[in-house]
This record gives C-alpha cells, sequence and structure tokens, in this order.
C-alpha cells in the first residue's frame, strides 16, 4: 500500500469513527444569543429529539481529494444520526476576504453581497455545531478556510460559544504537521469561546 492510499484510508476511517458519534455525542446546545440581537434573527428554533443543525466548511480546491473523503464520510455519519447537515465548499464559492471596514460592527451586515454573506454566514449564527475541514496548506490552513474564518468577525457575537470541530488532512509523515492546526483552533477558540473538546 502506498503512503496515499494508506492516508486515504486513514482519513476516511478517522472521519468514519468521528462521525459515529464520538464528535457528537458530547455536544450539548449551549448557544445563548447575545441580548442585544434582533429577536427575529437571533431566534433558533429548536430542533427535534436533540439533534442538531450542523454547518459544515469544506475548503480544498481539489473536489475528489482526501479532505473530500474527510468530509463525506463526517456528513454521512452525522446525517445517519438524524442531524441535519449544509456544506459549504469554500473552494467553489464567490468569496472574498474581509476588508476590514469595521461597516458590520462585529454584529451586523457585511458590506459584501457575495457567497459568505449571502449562503454561509447566516447558517452559522443558527447552527448547533460548526465543523471546519481543510488540508495542510505550508502548515496552516487552506487559504479559503482562512477567508471564511476571518469573514467570521461581521457575526462575531452570534457565533461566539459554538461548538466546533476541526477536522485536517496532511500528507507529511513529521510528527508535529497537524500542531499548526491545534494551536491556531485554540488561538480562534479561547477569545470566542467555542468549546474545546
Amino acid at each position: 500500500m502506498n503512503r496515499h492510499d494508506f492516508i486515504r484510508l486513514a482519513v476516511a476511517g478517522f472521519g468514519t469513527m468521528l462521525a459515529s458519534g464520538a464528535a457528537i455525542n458530547f455536544l450539548s446546545n449551549k448557544n445563548t444569543p447575545e441580548a442585544n440581537v434582533p429577536a427575529a434573527e437571533a431566534a433558533q428554533q429548536p430542533t427535534p429529539n436533540g439533534k442538531q443543525r450542523i454547518v459544515v466548511i469544506t475548503s480544498s480546491p481539489h473536489r475528489n481529494g482526501m479532505t473530500s473523503v474527510l468530509a463525506e464520510q463526517f456528513i454521512k455519519g452525522t446525517e445517519a444520526k438524524g442531524h441535519s447537515v449544509f456544506r459549504f465548499d469554500a473552494a467553489f464559492h464567490n468569496i472574498h476576504g474581509c476588508l476590514v471596514c469595521d461597516a458590520c460592527g462585529m454584529n451586523g451586515l457585511c458590506v459584501q453581497k457575495e457567497d459568505i454573506e449571502n449562503d454561509l454566514i447566516m447558517r452559522l449564527v443558527n447552527a448547533d455545531l460548526i465543523a471546519l475541514i481543510t488540508p495542510v496548506y505550508y502548515w496552516h490552513v487552506s487559504a479559503q478556510l482562512k477567508t471564511c474564518i476571518d469573514r467570521f468577525y461581521a457575526r462575531t457575537g452570534r457565533i461566539s460559544g459554538k461548538q466546533s470541530v476541526l477536522l485536517a488532512a496532511a500528507g507529511s509523515d513529521v510528527p508535529w504537521a497537524m500542531d499548526c492546526h491545534t494551536l491556531r483552533l485554540y488561538a480562534l477558540a479561547e477569545p470566542w469561546h467555542f468549546a474545546r473538546h
């Protein structure tokens, strides 16, 4: 078995393990909208029977790559448990980086009217779980995922407190290949009070 096949099988197996319950069973609904958010926008209808609304952001420009396999297995496992899943393939959408104009005030509309603002951001606000799925590119998440994360800024208060999962695939066999993601996820989680597990 060559290295590519081994990594593909390992990633698929890891994704199946996570999706089968290990990454979902520990989740709980802890989301509390901020008091200053308009009720119509902040209202989150509870899902029946404890099922969760999950937003999956994938970010590899390779449609059939390893992270695609990982995403498919994660989605398959979560849907099999009755959770609803919205998948946003960042590499295949019209997305743009944050302009740092602060017109949103960290709690409002973004001036950019493209796919993050139109299709993704309010789904993140209403999600119970956000799953970020990325390859390791040059010891970092993909540029497409980083663009999405930067744009979380527009709804920081309403995304804060969400349960989150980071799934990543790397082609390197150095022992610290995933350390870059661990450190960055913790850096992202701490100020926004994402749940760390």
